[in-house]
């Protein structure tokens, strides 16, 4: 029963944007690191808007591929004080089956200082030809998001899965903070 409620917690927090993603591109034409982009959005329905960069290639070694998307999501036109939580996805594709449990625990090092693990649940599983395809993400509080965002140099690590964001990609999660406003 706790799963089952964990993953209708954690599928609720994927916002729709990033659920559609998933279903909607095909996973053998991702864009380039170049050509991702952080975009903002109002949902005039939800009165809600939506700051986000989706499928910003993080490793891609062999028969393994990874992706970093992010997303703030907050109600009105403008952020008044800083969100708590940010949307915090790593997809990977990966030959050979599924690789990560349904719920597994990201280390994460920050300018070679080791910060508090990272609580994150297997969010989705399918197939993805050649390979197999799992979502994996976290409401990370903004504060953590916020180091990461200023950091020199960023180590995670997911199970057995080491990945090392460079200068570009420390610079969209910056790029993503300055858009925000606050």
């Amino acid at each position: 029963m706790k799963y089952l409620i964990l993953v209708m917690v954690c599928g609720a927090l994927v916002t729709p944007g990033l659920a559609q993603e998933k279903a909607a591109a095909p996973v053998t034409q991702k864009p380039s690191r170049q050509s991702v982009a952080v975009t903002t959005t109002f949902d005039e329905a939800k009165n809600r808007t939506s700051v986000e960069f989706k499928q910003l290639e993080i490793a891609h070694s062999g028969p393994e591929q990874a992706f970093l998307s992010v997303a703030v999501v907050y109600s009105g036109r403008k952020l008044t004080s800083p969100p708590e939580v940010v949307f915090f996805i790593i997809s990977v594709i990966s030959e050979g089956g599924y690789k990560y449990p349904d719920t597994l625990q990201m280390k994460v090092s920050v300018d070679s200082a080791n910060l508090p693990d990272v609580l994150m649940a297997n969010l989705d599983k399918r197939s993805a030809e050649p390979g197999y395809l799992e979502t994996i993400g976290t409401r990370m509080s903004f504060e953590v998001y916020r180091r990461l965002a200023r950091a020199k140099s960023i180590k995670l690590q997911l199970h057995d899965l080491n990945l090392t964001l460079g200068e570009t990609h420390i610079m969209k999660l910056r790029e993503l903070e300055a858009s925000l406003k606050v």
